[in-house]
């Protein structure tokens, strides 16, 4: 007997993304973010956690 499974697949990788933050934006900052998620087409999450890995590598290799 064949169980039905449902819900979004598992990701190829393993990455579990369960932490939540809520972040406050200015107008401005908000106006970037928009610009930025339409301008690459990926979703506003993605932009934010491309951007925190960009500072991370920053660090690592200026600091």
């Amino acid at each position: 007997m064949q169980v039905d499974k449902r819900g979004r697949p598992p990701r190829d990788d393993g990455e579990v993304k369960n932490k939540q933050y809520r972040l406050r934006l200015s107008d401005s900052e908000e106006s970037i973010l928009d610009e930025l998620s339409t301008e690459y087409g990926m979703p506003k999450a993605e932009i934010l956690r491309r951007g925190l890995r960009m500072q991370h590598n920053l660090l690592r290799h200026t600091g």
